[in-house]
């Protein structure tokens, strides 16, 4: 276990890093090891006191972790409704609300030391390069985006095909019967996964925003569990052997 995630591990135990929320324990158990690289990552860039930007922040967990590991950090998203399930926790960072697919970064050239995209680009209706390259653009020189998205060709997925099902979500719910959210943007579906990637793909796209330096990773995704519920972890510790089979496909780009 690396330093950053027995650091994390160890508040998240003791209570000391997430409110008392089902939702936000689910979501750090499953990501810990996402946290932890991008952790140590920037740390071995930065050092202990990095400024981040978190694009497509969620619930903000990943926002919570960095803070802990003494990074500053800034939250924006499409809206701000999921930062009520906790506002006294969550208000410690500040939000800015921006359609990221769309529109400018309400931010100035140069203004961040890190820009961390995560699990948010499979769910764009419109071309991922744009947004790409807005991120790049307040990033300062030598900063540092991380964008991680779901891997395409992952054993789940080819264990679905195998059987002859579709990857991809529920294709009634979520393709026939889907409605678009409207915006003066235009119309968008962003419940759904309109688009995964090969490790490849995303290398590419980085590369056409014109990083200076992009390193692609599969990563590991060994769930936290505890007690007889690590039995459960054996799948994942089994596929993560095969990396190309791995869930997550993260790419590092400095500008």
């Amino acid at each position: 276990m690396s330093a950053y995630k027995k650091k994390l591990v160890q508040k998240f135990n003791q209570g000391r890093l997430l409110p008392a929320n089902p939702i936000f324990e689910q979501t750090f158990r499953g990501s810990v090891d996402r946290y932890s690289f991008i952790a140590r990552k920037i740390s071995s860039h930065f050092g202990h006191n990095a400024s981040i930007l978190d694009a497509g922040c969620g619930i903000g967990v990943f926002l919570v972790a960095m803070k802990h590991l003494g990074h500053s950090c800034t939250a924006l998203d499409f809206d701000d409704s999921n930062f009520s399930m906790a506002p006294d926790y969550l208000n410690q960072f500040p939000f800015f609300e921006c359609n990221l697919e769309t529109e400018k970064l309400p931010f100035k050239d140069e203004s961040f030391d890190v820009v961390v995209c995560s699990q948010v680009l499979e769910h764009f209706t419109l071309s991922h390069l744009p947004p790409v390259i807005e991120m790049r653009r307040v990033l300062k020189k030598g900063g540092m985006l991380f964008v991680d998205v779901p891997n395409v060709a992952c054993f789940r997925n080819r264990l679905r095909l195998l059987k002859g099902k579709n990857i991809t979500w529920d294709y009634e719910k979520h393709y026939l019967d889907a409605e678009p959210i409207v915006t003066e943007s235009g119309a968008f579906f962003p419940h759904r996964h309109n688009r995964e990637f090969t490790l490849s793909e995303l290398v590419l796209l980085f590369n056409r925003a014109n990083f200076s330096k992009t390193e692609g990773y599969y990563l590991k995704s060994m769930h936290l569990r505890k007690g007889w519920g690590k039995l459960k972890s054996i799948g994942t510790f089994m596929r993560d052997l095969v990396p190309s089979t791995r869930k997550t496909v993260l790419a590092v780009g400095i500008k």
